[in-house]
């Protein structure tokens, strides 16, 4: 086997693992597309909610808001005026979060609102350096994601939430076409089983 042959395969494979957005379908009203970003420091989220007031999003070590580190953000304005705005919280029980003082880690890049669907980017470190406000995103299989919409902005009692325990490296329901991450991940990799053979 050539040296090429080796690095296309580790080329292809690091791609597959580490370059696919994946979708999550968290609720009939709440999508997010995920991605790891910048040589796998960061991740990227688009939250797609039919809402036209705040959006949720947050991760814990269970499926309540106690520990858990959130993001909450929405669009204020117009379709053509539109003023986007989103803060770092953490969940100290069941009450309204608190505001992060230490490290604001989740940065909102983009933000629209358009036929009652608000879409928020965010990022943020995979790791933050904030052990007090953050939780530490790992490659593990037992981290919550939880959710929550706002029936208007003002940051009120949610009008729904929901939590789902799941793998952000790897969880996918469905990506656009309808194919499942996992079917063309396995093709991608039985192709690159068969290239090595040559």
């Amino acid at each position: 086997m050539s040296f090429n042959k080796v690095v296309l395969a580790v080329v292809l494979c690091a791609t597959v693992a580490a370059g696919a957005v994946r979708h999550l379908h968290l609720s009939d009203k709440y999508m997010v597309n995920v991605d790891i970003i910048e040589n796998s420091t960061k991740i990227e989220l688009e939250l797609i909610v039919t809402t036209t007031g705040y959006v949720g999003f947050g991760i814990g070590p269970n499926a309540t808001m106690t520990g858990a580190d959130l993001f909450i953000g929405g669009v204020n304005g117009t379709e053509t005026a539109p003023i986007i705005y989103g803060d770092d919280y953490h969940g100290i029980g069941n009450q309204m979060p608190v505001l992060d003082t230490i490290n604001q880690a989740w940065n909102v890049t983009s933000g629209s609102q358009a036929n009652g669907t608000t879409t928020l980017k965010i990022t943020r470190s995979l790791d933050t350096g904030d052990n007090t406000e953050d939780i530490k995103i790992e490659n593990n299989a037992n981290m919550f994601v939880l959710w929550s919409i706002g029936a208007s902005d003002n940051l009120e009692h949610h009008s729904e939430k929901g939590s789902k325990q799941l793998n952000l490296f790897t969880a996918d329901d469905t990506n656009s076409s309808g194919v499942t991450a996992f079917s063309v991940s396995t093709l991608i990799m039985s192709l690159v089983a068969a290239f090595l053979r040559n």
